[in-house]
């Protein structure tokens, strides 16, 4: 994760968020109704009784610290070889670190009754709290380490730590606490991103609510400070909460599955449940995160080659790219964390099979909520099959559309289109969407980490901008996308780069009418046969420049060999026609390319049979250019045509300094599926002529690759309220007739010529509106009155079905 402190300070520079009174924090930090005893983080009697009538999980505790941290003796009073070996963790550049080593050896000193991790948790307890914070190699994460840490190892060593490492551990996180707020991380106006809410909230409040109970025994002017920082964390703690219950309402975090989970982490919710007796701040969003994690899961790899760490490697990750992406193969903590909690709080039989399938048996165990709450069988639960294939995470601004919970052989599709925008890990990719069957199809491009970290030069001219991703740009060379620490940004022709400081802070400035607010998901509607989205990115792009843009995409299941067809319906409008549109698709590989028809291939990584196809026909623009971009031979494959001075560039200076042979070879030739992913390539498609209004409808299918491989047959058929194409499967007898009825043509009778389908959808028409519809003959027939040939209700969001005739 790139340390980015600085952009704290930046967004609070401009955004005068300081208010004239403060409120009176050490009134809310007295008052907080904080349990008696220790330890009080994170169980209680009952659930230590509940963790300890498991012994495989305790066997698991002791074989994980025995091998990675109870190192160098096994002499408890061994001091000064114990003090050597805590040294190696007690002055870390990442919070992550001090965080599971204390819980390491606080739960196996705890739970077991080990004497060798008891001295070894007050070693580093008091290596931590002796190291001045000029000399750590990181201030941010020695605070944040000394926050969370402190609070651990002295709620659960508590009886065996002397009366002066107690009062040393007590200033300690105190002073932590007010590092924190000095860096402006202790900021109830900003709780929507930054280290704030993901870092040092949830660890000042672990660390404060474990030393709580004997302040009392401290001077008054310690005391002082400890309720002001307590009353701070809790303001902030509360604030953050009513933030995540609104976007996390349906699951997920604009951020996507990597750093969304290191918003969403159930820390400080944890540590509020067990240690305060105050109003639990656990809701029906935290198990929808559940939700997020299953149907974003792409393959089943980590189970596959659960013994083949080399062949893991070859594979993508696990989850779609979406936001900043740091992750690899594996199902990480974070996403075990939420399945933890709703198959332990909230006894959810499919979290617990989730569980179970996906998550690494014992003897090891990385991750401490494994220990504390996978208190269910290895049989238990049960699987999504009878889950609907897709779900709509309408305030993350993600729907997920899937064809089968087969994970080895499901397409699954995420749509993308928030209804607000937040600078932090958050990119310009409003109306876009990735495709992944067997290996990913349309991919999110570029990289972070691989190719830059944040605030790269790669990361502000392409990684985040809309060019890098499978939307729509529309150029304006007058555009200014601002400047970053490396010059003038990129002129991507994108969705607009909005300055540091109007970044969304709180939760008033992303509801509607808030001034991060966009229009997201507008439409959304899953049935067997098919899957409906409308999203409206009109307001992510400068208003000097577009006027609409809006995507219908439909996800027909089965249409394609027994695969998916995906047809990408968008109508964009720009105020100048001499802006130039074009439409996106990015892949690994180079596309062949046949007129219209273009496809690709992308190999799964550890099985060389498993390859995914996905076919691109475009139907209109009826004058569409086309042309592929990209490639490392070309020098493009992370290419903008305007550096913002008028001249292309490929932004991969940094991914040719961290990675200098794999950025000689092409992307589909790379060893690791996380390099693969990175791609090199993109279709373009624009208009042939200059015009203001401009539909591009774009059919996907996806097939496996291979000599027997066929797109699915679709053409364009005549209609004047819309646009309707017919769409045959060759490989079988699924047709469907699709039209989208154009939003300002207002409803009245039409004949359509079905040309040969078998069953219809109509989409974008009025929701809940009387109309006679139906198939008569070889002809679709719609009345605008209860008429025959059958009266029925366009559905809430707009659409019609008719099935197999």
């Amino acid at each position: 994760m790139g340390h980015h402190g600085w952009l704290m300070w930046a967004a609070l520079s401009g955004a005068g968020v300081l208010a004239a009174e403060a409120p009176d924090y050490g009134a809310v930090g007295r008052a907080l109704r904080v349990r008696e005893g220790h330890p009080i983080l994170f169980l209680n009697a009952a659930h230590t009784a509940a963790v300890r009538a498991r012994p495989e999980n305790l066997k698991a505790l002791a074989n994980t610290v025995g091998k990675y941290r109870l190192t160098g003796t096994r002499d408890p009073a061994d001091r000064a070889t114990i003090r050597r070996e805590v040294a190696r963790w007690n002055d870390r550049t990442h919070p992550g670190e001090y965080l599971q080593t204390s819980m390491w050896f606080a739960l196996e000193a705890y739970l077991n009754r080990n004497p060798l991790a008891t001295a070894f948790g007050r070693e580093y307890l008091r290596a931590i709290v002796e190291l001045a914070p000029s000399r750590a190699q990181n201030a941010e994460a020695q605070a944040l380490g000394t926050a969370f840490a402190g609070g651990v190892l002295y709620d659960y060593l508590y009886p065996d730590l002397d009366a002066e490492l107690r009062h040393l551990t007590r200033e300690a996180v105190v002073a932590a606490g007010e590092t924190l707020r000095q860096l402006n991380y202790l900021q109830p106006e900003w709780v929507i991103g930054g280290h704030g809410c993901c870092w040092a909230q949830p660890y000042l409040l672990v660390g404060l609510l474990g030393i709580h109970q004997e302040m009392a025994s401290e001077p008054a002017e310690l005391r002082a400070r400890y309720d002001q920082l307590l009353g701070l964390v809790v303001t902030c703690t509360r604030a953050s909460t009513a933030a995540r219950e609104w976007i996390c309402r349906d699951g997920g975090y604009q951020m996507g599955w990597d750093y969304g989970s290191c918003y969403t982490t159930m820390i400080p919710y944890l540590a509020w449940e067990f240690a305060t007796a105050e109003p639990s701040l656990f809701g029906p969003w935290q198990e929808q995160m559940t939700w997020w994690y299953l149907y974003g899961l792409r393959h089943q790899a980590q189970v596959t080659y659960a013994t083949q760490p080399t062949a893991l490697q070859r594979v993508h990750p696990v989850f779609p790219a979406s936001g900043d992406i740091y992750g690899g193969a594996r199902v990480g903590a974070d996403p075990m964390e939420a399945w933890l909690i709703g198959g332990w709080k909230y006894q959810n039989p499919v979290s617990q099979w989730t569980v179970n399938h996906f998550v690494p048996q014992f003897p090891d165990v990385t991750a401490w909520q494994m220990v504390l709450y996978r208190l269910f069988d290895a049989t238990a639960g049960s699987p999504p099959t009878a889950l609907p294939l897709s779900r709509c995470f309408r305030h993350a601004g993600s729907v997920v559309l899937r064809d089968s919970w087969d994970f080895d052989r499901a397409t699954q599709v995420v749509f993308k289109s928030s209804p607000f925008f937040s600078n932090n890990h958050h990119h310009r990719d409003q109306n876009s969407f990735v495709i992944h069957y067997q290996a990913p199809l349309a991919i999110d491009s570029g990289g972070y980490g691989r190719c830059g970290e944040y605030g790269s030069r790669h990361w502000y001219n392409y990684y985040i901008r809309s060019v890098a991703h499978n939307t729509v740009l529309v150029y304006d060379p007058q555009e200014n996308f601002g400047e970053s620490r490396h010059g003038r940004n990129s002129n991507d022709g994108g969705q607009a780069m909005w300055p540091f400081g109007s970044e969304a802070g709180q939760l008033a400035d992303i509801v509607a009418g808030g001034k991060q607010a966009l229009d997201g998901i507008l439409r959304y509607e899953d049935q067997p046969a098919y899957s409906y989205v409308l999203g409206d990115a009109t307001k992510a792009y400068a208003p000097a420049k577009l006027q609409r843009f809006q995507r219908q995409m439909v996800f027909l299941r089965g249409h394609s060999a027994g695969h998916p067809v995906i047809v990408v319906h968008d109508r964009v409008i720009t105020t100048n026609p001499a802006f130039r549109k074009t439409w996106l698709l990015h892949s690994i590989d180079r596309p062949a390319t046949d007129g219209c028809l273009s496809w690709f291939d992308a190999a799964e990584g550890g099985d060389p049979a498993r390859r995914g196809r996905l076919y691109h026909e475009v139907l209109l623009p009826a004058d569409a250019t086309i042309q592929a971009v990209g490639g490392v031979a070309a020098q493009q494959e992370f290419w903008v045509a305007d550096d913002g001075h008028g001249q292309p560039h490929n932004y991969r200076e940094e991914f040719l300094a961290k990675f200098p042979t794999e950025a000689l070879q092409e992307p589909a030739q790379r060893e690791r599926g996380d390099l693969r992913e990175l791609g090199g390539w993109r279709l373009e498609v624009s208009p042939g002529a200059a015009r203001a209004d401009d539909t591009f409808l774009n059919v996907l299918s996806v097939t496996d690759a291979g000599p027997a491989a066929r797109a699915v047959q679709a053409r364009l058929v005549p209609t004047p309220v819309g646009e309707a194409v017919a769409l045959r499967d060759l490989a079988g007898p699924a047709a469907t007739l699709l039209l989208f009825w154009r939003a300002e043509e207002p409803l009245r009778d039409v004949d359509l010529d079905l040309a040969g389908c078998r069953r219809a959808l109509l989409v974008g028409l009025p929701p809940g509106v009387k109309v006679g519809c139906g198939i008569v003959g070889d002809r679709l027939q719609l009345r605008t009155g209860p008429r025959p040939p059958a009266a029925r209700l366009t559905s809430d969001q707009g659409t019609i079905w008719i099935g197999d005739r």
